[in-house]
C-alpha cells in the first residue's frame, strides 16, 4: 500500500516538461498544468496560472498544434492558478466536479460539464478516473491518468520524497484536506498496481 506521510519539508521543484507516456507536465510560474496526447486529440488538465498560457503555447507549437486543438479541459479544482488561462479556450468544454462549478462560473467560464466520483473519461486508449478529495476546495479531485496519479493540489512532494498537503492557508478546510489525502490511500487501492507515478501541480513527480 502507498503510504502518505505529512512532514514539514520544502517541496521538490516542478520538473518542467516532465513526461511519462502521453502525459506532459508544463511549469507555469509556481504551478503547472498537464497535457495528455491521445489518439482522439489533446486533453488539458488545468490551464495554468498566467492568462497568456505561454508554456502551453510553446509546447503546442513544437507539436504542430494550437489552442484551438484543445477541446477538452479537465479541472482538478477551481482556484485561479489552475484556471487562469481559461480565456484562451472559448470553444473547449471544461469538466469540473459539481462542487466546484461555482468557482468556474465566478471566473466567467461558461461551457461547463460537471462530474462526480465514479465517472471515467475515455480518450482512445487513455482513461482518466476522478477521485474526490475535498478540503483544498469542496470539489477538489485527484485524477488517475492511465498509470499516473495526478494530484493537482491534493498533495505536493517534498524534497525527501514524502507527500504532504499543500499549505493549509490555501485550503478551504485544511483538516478535511488532510483527511482526504489519507482516505485517498484507500481509494487508489484497487488501482495501485497500475500506478507508476504520482504527479502534483506544485512540485516534482515521485
Amino acid at each position: 500500500m502507498l503510504l502518505f506521510i505529512f512532514f514539514a519539508c520544502s517541496r521538490a521543484p516542478i520538473e518542467d516538461r516532465w513526461e511519462h507516456g502521453g502525459l506532459t507536465q508544463l511549469k507555469d510560474a509556481f504551478t503547472s498544468s498537464f497535457i495528455l496526447n491521445t489518439s482522439e486529440g489533446w486533453v488539458l488538465i488545468d490551464t495554468g496560472f498566467n492568462k497568456n498560457a505561454k508554456p502551453l503555447h510553446r509546447f503546442l507549437e513544437e507539436n504542430d498544434a494550437s489552442f484551438s486543438d484543445i477541446e477538452t479541459i479537465i479541472v482538478t479544482h477551481g482556484h485561479g492558478d489552475h484556471i487562469g488561462a481559461h480565456g484562451n479556450f472559448p470553444d473547449a468544454t471544461f469538466y469540473v466536479h459539481e462542487d466546484d462549478k461555482n468557482l468556474l462560473e465566478e471566473e466567467s467560464v461558461t461551457n461547463i460539464t460537471t462530474f462526480v466520483e465514479g465517472e471515467v473519461f475515455t480518450f482512445g486508449d487513455s482513461t482518466i478516473r476522478p477521485l474526490e478529495a475535498p478540503g483544498h476546495t469542496q470539489g477538489n479531485v485527484a485524477l488517475i491518468v492511465d498509470d499516473v496519479l495526478v494530484m493537482g493540489d491534493t498533495a505536493q512532494v517534498t524534497k525527501d520524497g514524502r507527500l504532504e498537503t499543500v499549505s493549509p492557508r490555501y485550503a478551504e478546510d485544511s483538516e478535511e484536506a488532510e483527511a482526504s489525502l489519507i482516505e485517498l490511500q484507500n481509494k487508489i487501492e484497487p488501482y495501485r498496481d497500475n500506478i507508476s507515478w504520482i504527479a502534483c501541480s506544485h512540485s516534482g513527480p515521485i
